[in-house]
């Protein structure tokens, strides 16, 4: 660089960002001293997306989604694409990869403990605490929680998968944030300022779930009063205990009235319910719980649905293959198996979601294996073979393969011999 340019970036750092490192603006210099947590943490996630129903399945079927029915190698080295599948197959890829996209989708985060690159394993998200980074906002450890021995992991062993990947954040952002998350409302009327906290819309929905037998106990029920003038107060005390158990409630005036307060018809609670219902399909992403709880939710508007969620997955589902092959792969293939970089990466070894495709069989390939001829004589495919594989193909075959003619069976008399008797010899 020259002078001019130097001195330019010193000024604009000294004169302008207030420090000397242009970096450092990378991540604010509180979070490099005491490190960057998850709020709430990623137990508190959890115990909301194990305990609320819609959470879970929302969060399961994206994760089922994403997932699929597998996935396959591509390469341009047979050599390279045999190792991969071998050490798939040896470590369980396919086993990782469910509880690896739940918990991207569900807590926006998963971690991996790759210090043993050919034994890797799933680092448990509630033992992680905080992440470490430098001013220039580069990943240097993760620190555990104390339940787990408080210790740094180097951010070299750790694969991190953050969903989505967003640099301002030290962790990544899940669904379950999104839904535990509260808001700041500031209200100003004259000269004063108030500031509110609007619940999270998980704590909302629990809210309804824990008035809605209250009400249904104070108002869908009748209450009575029983008026006892004449009754000395132990019985009235004895009684009044279970009496209240019901709803009911006892006195001793004689000029007592019984004034029920009663819900009026009038009132309408379903566009409540519905709001926050409808807040919560929207938070999840995922319109297929309409299939369970709406009427009226066609199977039409099903596959809308499905195609929808199939989409929303893609991001995903490539986010986590390119971290597989970066940071799996790679690493294996040139630390343990010892293959140059450049052959590495010229062979192109790609994870693709779903199960290979086989290569379609044409009419003409089935005619050629059909003409050729081995030294033996015999074609490549019988008769037999290319009459089958022709009628996959479409083809109506109206005349029915000729079984061939079976061979007679020649009977020839037989004498039989008791075991242990030679033939010739006369019984005695």
């Amino acid at each position: 660089m020259s002078s001019i340019g130097a001195r330019f970036k010193d000024f604009i750092n000294k004169s302008i960002l207030g420090h000397k490192d242009i970096y450092a603006r990378g991540v604010p210099t509180y979070t490099i001293q005491t490190g960057e947590y998850p709020t709430p943490s990623f137990e508190v996630q959890r115990q909301w997306f194990y305990r609320d129903s819609m959470a879970r399945t929302s969060v399961e079927f994206q994760a089922a989604i994403l997932q699929g029915v597998g996935f396959h190698t591509e390469a341009n080295d047979k050599e390279i694409k045999q190792e991969i599948d071998d050490y798939n197959e040896e470590i369980g890829l396919d086993t990782l990869i469910l509880p690896t996209a739940t918990e991207t989708i569900a807590y926006g985060n998963n971690f991996w403990d790759v210090q043993k690159i050919d034994k890797p394993r799933i680092i448990p998200i509630i033992s992680i605490e905080k992440a470490n980074r430098n001013k220039k906002g580069e990943y240097e450890s993760y620190t555990q929680t104390s339940a787990y021995g408080g210790k740094n992991l180097k951010a070299d062993n750790v694969l991190h998968f953050k969903y989505p990947p967003d640099p301002c954040e030290a962790m990544g952002l899940g669904l379950m944030w999104t839904m535990l998350a509260t808001r700041q409302i500031r209200l100003t009327q004259g000269s004063t300022t108030t500031t509110h906290t609007v619940p999270s819309l998980l704590l909302a929905k629990a809210l309804f779930e824990f008035d809605m037998p209250n009400i249904w106990h104070t108002f869908a029920k009748p209450r009575r009063m029983w008026v006892l003038p004449e009754a000395k107060q132990e019985v009235v005390d004895a009684a009044e205990t279970e009496l209240r158990k019901g709803g009911d409630f006892i006195t001793t005036a004689p000029d007592a009235k019984l004034e029920q307060e009663q819900v009026s018809s009038r009132s309408r609670f379903d566009p409540f319910v519905k709001f926050i219902e409808d807040r919560l399909i929207e938070g999840f992403q995922q319109p297929l719980t309409r299939l369970f709880t709406t009427a009226g939710f066609t199977e039409a508007s099903a596959r809308i649905a499905l195609n929808i969620a199939e989409r929303r997955n893609y991001g995903a589902q490539r986010f986590i293959k390119r971290g597989i092959e970066r940071h799996l792969w790679i690493p294996y293939l040139v630390k343990e198996k010892e293959f140059k970089e450049d052959r590495v990466r010229k062979a192109k070894i790609r994870m693709y979601w779903g199960a290979e495709e086989k290569p379609p069989i044409t009419y003409e390939a089935l005619t050629k294996m059909a003409t050729l001829v081995g030294s033996d004589g015999v074609t490549l495919i019988t008769r037999e073979e290319f009459r089958r594989n022709v009628a996959e193909l479409g083809v109506r075959l109206i005349t029915p393969e000729k079984k061939p003619e079976e061979i007679p069976k020649i009977e020839h008399p037989q004498k039989t011999t008791p075991i242990g008797e030679e033939e010739g010899e006369e019984e005695e």
